[in-house]
Parts: structure tokens; sequence; C-alpha cells
């Protein structure tokens, strides 16, 4: 009986690691195909990257394999994410700095 309680705990936890892996695809896929990250908070993807960094690292102390599949993939599409944030405001600045030029 408890083989069988374990078993079904070790597929919940991997079905929710599974979910939260997913769960970021849809506004990383949009980030890189349309290039807008206006909307997004660089606050909320600290935090995100340094929460997932912390749990991937318990995640492997304790060998959870669930902890450390959803939190390694929160940190690396943070990281994507986090990227294309930079990039926009560079070209942000970049076009900003090029219409305040006044041309005689």
């Amino acid at each position: 009986m408890s083989i069988n309680i374990n078993l079904d705990i070790n597929m919940i936890g991997l079905l929710g690691s599974a979910l939260i892996c997913f769960s970021y695809f849809p506004q990383t896929y949009k980030t890189i195909k349309k290039g807008r990250t206006k909307d997004l908070s660089y606050g909320f993807m600290v935090l995100n990257i340094m929460a997932g960094s912390l749990m991937l690292f318990y995640g492997v102390y304790y060998k959870i394999i669930p902890m450390i599949i959803a939190n390694g993939s929160v940190i690396i599409n943070s990281i994507i994410i986090t990227i294309y944030m930079i990039r926009h405001t560079q070209k942000e600045r970049q076009i900003s700095a090029g219409s305040s030029l006044i041309y005689i």
C-alpha cells in the first residue's frame, strides 16, 4: 500500500513540475516572438531568478527531482525573458537618444 502512495505522490510532484515548466513557455515565446517587454517588471524577474535559484539548490541538496525540474525551468525562462527586457530597454534608449538630436 505504501509503495502505491509514494508512486502517486511522486507522480503528483512530477505533474506539478511539468505544469510549472509549461506555464512559462507562453510568456517566453511571446517575448521572443513579439520582442515586447514593456509591461514586465525587472523586480518580478529578479525575484523569480533568486527564488528559483534558492529552491533549485534546495532540490539538488535533498535530491527532489520535481523541484529541480520546476525551478530549473523557472530560472531558464526568467533569464531568457530578462535578457529580452534588457535588449528592449537598450533599443528604447537608442531610439530616444536618436530622436532628441536636432538637425539644422
